[in-house]
């Protein structure tokens, strides 16, 4: 997510070169959303934006751990709620953090092979269909070791 972040913030800001605003149409066309034309004054509200102080200015507390648990980066208010700091808790996994990662872990393993049976399918995942989203995506509520309740966001 945050890569997504910068470098969402970098072709905003630096603007779209030919070569990549053609690839960007063709991959929203595969995906059946294109963007929509003429609208300068929509381009210019997120232009600008820098996307790594939204992520740190906001009020809920935001971290982004990859698939094995290491957090990789996270908002202060995040770092309240951990009751760490930044560098310690890039130096954690998510799952030190919380009480019964069990569940965690099996939510992970349904949508890892949800995922692997797309693919033997051929269907990559290109639709978007609510079933497809519903397997990528898994929320539920997890427990601090510091019995801080917390709310878990799981995409692939």
């Amino acid at each position: 997510l945050i890569m997504t972040i910068r470098q969402t913030n970098e072709m905003v800001n630096a603007g779209a070169t030919p070569s990549s605003a053609e690839e960007s149409i063709n991959t929203a066309s595969r995906n059946g959303s294109l963007p929509h034309q003429g609208h300068d004054s929509d381009m210019l509200f997120v232009q600008g934006l820098d996307y790594q102080s939204l992520f740190d200015q906001c009020p809920a507390a935001l971290g982004i751990a990859a698939l094995d648990g290491r957090i990789l980066e996270c908002n202060p208010e995040f770092q309240i709620l951990m009751g760490l700091n930044r560098d310690d808790l890039l130096k954690q996994s998510l799952f030190n953090l919380v009480k019964h990662h069990q569940e965690i872990f099996g939510a992970m393993a349904e949508m890892l092979k949800s995922a692997e049976n797309a693919k033997k399918l051929g269907q990559l995942m290109l639709q978007n269909t609510a079933e497809t989203v519903k397997s990528r995506h898994w929320s539920g509520p997890v427990v601090s070791k510091r019995d801080k309740q917390l709310l878990m966001n799981i995409t692939l």
